[in-house]
């Protein structure tokens, strides 16, 4: 099972590092949101800390943290 590197989640648009298919998404520490565009950060719902989200198997996704503070965020493979 890959880790992968992740910056911290910021109030400004990042985008998530290449990856496999299946893999999850998990902030620690504070909110974030997750979308496939920029535009769409806006119109999705908060990820709370500590719940795993599970991303689709391919594209590109941007994610941001909710409110002023960094946000750590782990990158995972899901497991077989």
């Amino acid at each position: 099972m890959a880790a992968y590197t992740v910056a911290d989640a910021t109030r400004t648009a990042q985008q998530l590092p290449a990856r496999g298919a299946g893999v999850w998404v998990q902030p620690l520490g504070g909110s974030i949101r997750i979308a496939s565009t920029q535009a769409e950060l806006a119109l999705v719902g908060t990820i709370a800390s500590g719940v795993p989200y599970e991303l689709p198997a391919a594209g590109t996704f941007w994610y941001r943290a909710e409110g002023g503070a960094k946000v750590k965020v782990r990158m995972w493979d899901k497991p077989a």
